[in-house]
C-alpha cells in the first residue's frame, strides 16, 4: 500500500478585503479595540485597519480570527 499524505497540523483560514476580525494580539497597547478590517496583503502578512483607528498593522494569520461566533449547536 502507499503511505498516505501527512496532513497539516493546523488549518490557515483564508479571509477576505473587506473582510470583519478581530485581533487577538495582546502586546499592542494602543488600540482602542480589537475589532479591524483586513484592507489588504502583503507577502505573508495580512493588513488590517482597527476600528476606530486610521492607522494598519501587519500581522500574521494566527494573530487574527474571523468575528463570527463559531456554532456550538443548540444546548
Amino acid at each position: 500500500m502507499g503511505s498516505r499524505p501527512s496532513r497539516p497540523k493546523r488549518k490557515i483560514k483564508m479571509y477576505k478585503i473587506g473582510d470583519k476580525v478581530v485581533i487577538l494580539r495582546k502586546d499592542i497597547k494602543d488600540l482602542p479595540t480589537t475589532l479591524a478590517t483586513i484592507t489588504g496583503t502583503r507577502g505573508y502578512y495580512i493588513i488590517v485597519r482597527p476600528d476606530n483607528s486610521r492607522r494598519e498593522i501587519e500581522l500574521y494569520p494566527e494573530e487574527i480570527r474571523s468575528r463570527e461566533k463559531p456554532n456550538r449547536g443548540k444546548f
